[in-house]
This record gives structure tokens, sequence and C-alpha cells, in this order.
């Protein structure tokens, strides 16, 4: 059995014209939804042990303002070939993990997490910004991670959606 949380960065500020896209910080907005979004988590009891993140600096401070309320004490790896990764090259990633560890996450950009959900989900799927996608999936190997249909969707959290108090 294997879990997958994919989640998506959250809002960045556009505000610093010129500034190139891969050093965007989160806004004001991003970063409450990241903190909120990391105590949801801990609410949930999720965890994982692995966690696959875009370079991007949105993605850095998403993770940075997220896991301390997280109870996660999974491994962060920094992949510079998940900015702006579309869905195959998410799978590849995906595929590549070890698998001594039955849990992971992948934290970076649309549209590949939105079309890699919807492709491993068989469900059309969209992820806003900071939102979580909780999947399972019987495999044993992750090498079997990127088939279409092969994981069911257990929640889809939006930011806007959970308790501010949580």
């Amino acid at each position: 059995m294997r879990q997958l949380i994919l989640m998506r960065h959250a809002k960045s500020d556009w505000a610093q014209a010129g500034l190139a896209d891969h050093d965007r910080p989160l806004n004001k907005r991003g970063r409450k939804a990241s903190v909120r979004m990391g105590k949801h988590l801990s609410s949930e009891k999720l965890g994982t042990d692995v966690i696959l993140a875009s370079t991007a600096l949105r993605v850095q401070e998403t993770l940075e303002l997220m896991l301390p309320h997280w109870d996660s004490q999974a491994e962060v790896l920094s992949e510079a070939d998940l900015y702006l990764a579309d869905a195959s090259r998410v799978g590849r990633h995906i595929q590549a993990l070890h698998d001594s560890w039955p849990r992971a996450m992948v934290v970076g950009h649309n549209p590949g997490l939105s079309a890699f959900l919807s492709f491993a989900s068989s469900n059309h799927m969209e992820m806003p910004t900071a939102a979580v996608a909780v999947l399972t999936s019987p495999i044993d190997s992750w090498l079997g991670a990127a088939a279409a249909g092969v994981w069911e969707l257990r929640a889809l959290w939006l930011p806007r959606e959970l308790d501010a108090e949580v």
C-alpha cells in the first residue's frame, strides 16, 4: 500500500516587477494558507516519509511555513527538475522513489500537479494554490505509480475551506 500527497505551492506575490518567476515569494494570503494547511495535515494525523519539492522560492517558503505545524519528520528533497514539471515528469520523480518509503509527498506547480492528479486518479481535477490531495494505492512499488487510474483520491483540501482555527 502506498500513500501519495500532492500539494500545490501557496499563493505567490506578483508585486515585484522584473523578478524571475523562480524567485517569486509568497504573498500574505499564501503565508497564511501554508500555516493553515500544516495545522490541518497535523490534525488529520497524516504522515509522509519523504517530500519531493521544487526549488522555486514559493515552494520552499510553503514548506518552511507549513512544516513547523505538521508533525512530519520527513526528509525533504529539493529537485530543480520539479520546477514547472509536466505530469509525466512528476510521474517519473514519483516512480524513482525508494520503495522503503511507503508514503511520499510532492510539492510543486500547476499545470503539472493537476494533470498528474487527473491522470493518476482518472478524475479531472484542478488544484488551486495550497490545495492538498491525498491518494492511496495498493501498488507494492513506486515503479507502478505513474499508471492511469492506480490511485484512489481520499481527500482534496483547499485552505479556504478549512477552519481558520485548525
